[in-house]
């Protein structure tokens, strides 16, 4: 699993990889190339100059994504995309019902319209 600590002044969890993960993390990067300059999210497709065009530099880096049930590489994805498959716990069904909870919100949005 993976230690967290809570930041309840801030109101976030901090992720702090146990040396297992970090030992799996770590041997996931050696195997899998960090992607050249003219890569996009594998998820998102923006780039890390679309990214980090407010100066955030937490956001101007590649993240490896893992499948955390086998610990297997899933590709390189924006620190965006990955607390968001992170915050859903890569579940599919949650996925599902967030996409439509956000149809429906459009769909009133539309209706209201016109």
């Amino acid at each position: 699993g993976v230690a967290l600590q809570t930041n309840t002044n801030i109101g976030f969890i901090n992720f702090r990889p146990t040396p297992y993960i970090t030992e799996i993390l770590n041997k996931l990067r050696k195997e899998n190339a960090y992607p050249d300059k003219d890569y996009s999210c594998a998820i998102c497709d923006r780039t890390l100059e679309e990214l980090g065009k407010h100066g955030q530099t937490r956001l101007q880096n590649w993240v490896l994504d893992h499948c955390h049930d086998t610990n297997t590489f899933r590709g390189w994805v924006c620190h965006k995309c990955n607390t968001g498959l992170g915050g859903f716990s890569d579940d599919l069904t949650i996925i599902e019902r967030a996409v439509i909870y956000l149809k429906k919100h459009k769909e009133r949005l539309n209706e209201t319209n016109t």
